[in-house]
């Protein structure tokens, strides 16, 4: 119990003996918190990714990439809520003007989570994290909304619900299938092939048209 009184200062005793210097301490962290500062607030898409049959590579923010690693099977490369790029973190917003950018990650999962969550009163006080650690938004970029719209066909839905959408990086359907004209040209030329080679007038006279006069 001594061991545990000067983390349970309450707030009436703290105004009145301001000489405690409380701003730093995890005593904070000790408080019961609002949902939407805690995973619950994002409950419905790892119930969703829990369900997939097979482990998969996930491209996101820090924030749900962090916890999808820790409350899914799934792979997320990066530390703990930071984007630096030598502890693993994929940008994905840069080349986006460039059709292609996502071709690197073709198979993996890209989460766009726009569900902030509430501000952290708990790292207002602590100075342990910022508090508006979970407003997510700032870390998708417009250009990255612009490039999702101008290659549907590079991604696929699979889940989204409540501002939480999970797509399936896919490949160009251009490189699945050739254009038409290229395949009718192959078809053609299979069909050469087949037959036997052509005739010729010679010389390369043009053979007459019937029906003219």
């Amino acid at each position: 119990l001594v061991l545990l009184m000067p983390l349970s200062i309450p707030k009436w005793l703290e105004e009145e003996l301001s000489g405690i210097q409380t701003h730093y301490s995890r005593a904070h962290t000790l408080q019961k918190i609002t949902l939407d500062n805690t995973s619950t607030h994002w409950n419905d898409l790892f119930i969703y990714l829990r369900s997939l049959p097979t482990r998969r590579h996930v491209l996101t923010d820090p924030i749900t990439g962090y916890l999808t690693r820790g409350l899914t099977s799934h792979d997320y490369s990066g530390l703990k809520y930071e984007t630096f790029p030598w502890g693993g973190y994929k940008n994905f917003n840069e080349d986006l003007e460039q059709d292609d950018a996502f071709d690197q990650y073709i198979g993996w999962l890209f989460i766009v989570n726009q569900r902030e969550g509430g501000l952290s009163e708990n790292g207002r006080l602590s100075n342990h994290w910022p508090e508006k650690k979970l407003k997510i938004k700032s870390y998708y970029a417009d250009d990255l909304f612009r490039h999702l719209k101008r290659n549907r066909d590079r991604f696929r839905v699979l889940w989204q619900a409540n501002n939480v959408i999970v797509y399936e990086i896919i490949t160009h359907l251009a490189s699945r299938y050739p254009p038409r004209c290229m395949r009718s040209t192959a078809n053609m030329s299979s069909a050469q092939s087949l037959s036997g080679p052509r005739s010729h007038s010679p010389m390369g006279t043009p053979k007459p048209v019937f029906g003219r006069s």
